[in-house]
């Protein structure tokens, strides 16, 4: 029976050492996987980085399809302290996913190099962290703000390549904002996305591939080629989710923490706070320095500026940031009063998932008239008067508000989740990978109709 292979010829340098290109041959029977040549873009060139850290990169997001998908890689060469990360972790996956083991899925390589002397030779302590604007990633920041570290942003992750209007927005949002203004930043792109096929998607339940398999090893291996020139000892990628709720995520301290190569290990780091904890945290960091932080937290296909306002994810951090008290419009958001209805219908509709569910329970016991931010002139509050009376009636107001926000959200808390992976669901992915432009045609036709 012949072996399914995938093996990588050669690497290409472009544009004055920034572009790394992959020149790589498949067998036939899983040709089905790919469709276009992986490559990365960087803002300074890698061309002096060795071989065996610029295949990294690719290798990050090669290994997870190989082990599910079951097929060998060949590579000619490759960094030893990554090589033992990639056996680690796939150890890792085995624990959740027990069928790789039932094919082949081996990492070859003809010469494993060992580049930890010459990657601390002339190179002084730095330090980087994947830095998207989110909650995890500013609370992350607050973390490490007295080490002075860098800032990597990545185009293609959750900014498609070809989205050029986000992609600035969000360069512009960290390029301006005052409390980064001491750190370095860097940019990085790849098609990290759009290189393999919706078949690809379907080697875990539900097609969730970015989320529960690949982001993790993609984002902080995107960073190796850079870390190598920079000199990188830490590079820490914010975590998703806590010790209180543990669940297989492609970002988890038994991937991330296990990531290595050179002289570089990758740290996953504020697993020890709830997203609640970082919201507030990042709060009184922004008014311990006097500065404003806005926070991009959107990744909605219809996000035509900073975040959209109107996504699960938007309504989760403002309704976090009114429970503390403060005006979302401080922290990067456009609302009104009237988001606390969009919020109800929100939680009436039901949450996602348990991971959904677990960042909004803690809300609940924080929710009250006593610190919910009201805004003026919306029936969920009423303006401040100087009346005693007009104050009295302002303050049931505002509790009656609380009160049935309380009691909405109780009733979300306690409801079932129902997750289901329909025919339906998985042609719906197949028709936006086969046709990519159309679907981007869509969004913009139902966006002018919102």
């Amino acid at each position: 029976m012949m072996m399914s292979n995938f093996i990588v010829n050669s690497i290409e340098l472009t544009g004055v050492g920034t572009r790394i290109s992959y020149k790589y041959e498949v067998s036939d029977d899983i040709k089905k996987y790919f469709k276009t040549p992986f490559f990365i873009e960087y803002d300074c060139s890698v061309a002096e980085v060795p071989e065996s850290i610029l295949i990294i990169p690719l290798l990050a997001n090669i290994l997870p399809i190989s082990w599910l998908a079951g097929f060998d890689i060949t590579i000619n060469t490759l960094d030893r302290q990554f090589y033992q990360a990639a056996l680690d972790i796939k150890t890792v996956f085995i624990k959740e996913f027990p069928e790789i083991l039932s094919h082949s899925s081996s990492l070859m390589v003809n010469q494993l190099m060992d580049n930890t002397a010459a990657y601390h030779r002339d190179k002084g302590k730095k330090d980087a962290l994947l830095f998207s604007g989110g909650v995890d990633a500013y609370a992350s920041y607050f973390n490490h703000q007295q080490d002075d570290v860098d800032l990597i942003l990545i185009q293609g992750a959750d900014i498609p390549l070809n989205d050029s209007k986000q992609w600035a927005t969000a360069k512009q949002n960290i390029n301006n904002e005052v409390i980064l203004q001491q750190n370095h930043k860097h940019y990085i792109a790849m098609n990290c996305r759009d290189f393999y096929t919706y078949r690809v998607k379907e080697l875990v339940y539900g097609g969730g591939w970015w989320g529960k398999v690949q982001h993790g090893l993609t984002l902080t291996c995107a960073v190796a080629p850079l870390a190598y020139k920079k000199g990188y000892h830490s590079l820490y990628i914010a975590a998703t989710d806590t010790i209180g709720f543990q669940v297989f995520w492609g970002s988890m301290p038994d991937i991330d923490n296990n990531v290595r190569w050179a002289g570089t290990q990758v740290v996953h780091d504020g697993y020890h706070m709830h997203r609640l904890d970082k919201v507030e945290s990042i709060i009184q960091n922004a008014e311990r320095l006097e500065k404003n932080v806005n926070l991009r937290v959107c990744y909605s296909e219809l996000n035509n500026g900073l975040n959209c306002n109107k996504c699960e994810k938007c309504y989760r951090t403002i309704f976090a940031l009114t429970l503390f008290g403060r005006n979302p419009n401080h922290f990067g958001f456009a609302v009104d009063g009237s988001v606390y209805t969009h919020i109800e219908a929100l939680w009436a509709r039901g949450f996602a998932n348990e991971g959904v569910r677990y960042d909004w329970a803690p809300m609940l016991s924080l929710l009250s008239a006593d610190n919910l931010y009201q805004f003026a002139g919306h029936n969920h509050n009423t303006e401040r008067h100087n009346t005693e009376q007009h104050s009295a009636e302002q303050h049931n107001t505002e509790r009656h508000s609380a009160e049935r926000l309380k009691d909405s959200l109780k009733v979300a808390l306690d409801a079932t989740i129902t997750q289901t992976d329909s025919k339906v669901d998985k042609g719906k992915r197949a028709i936006i990978a086969t046709f990519p432009k159309t679907f981007k045609s869509y969004l913009k036709i139902r966006e002018l109709l919102r």
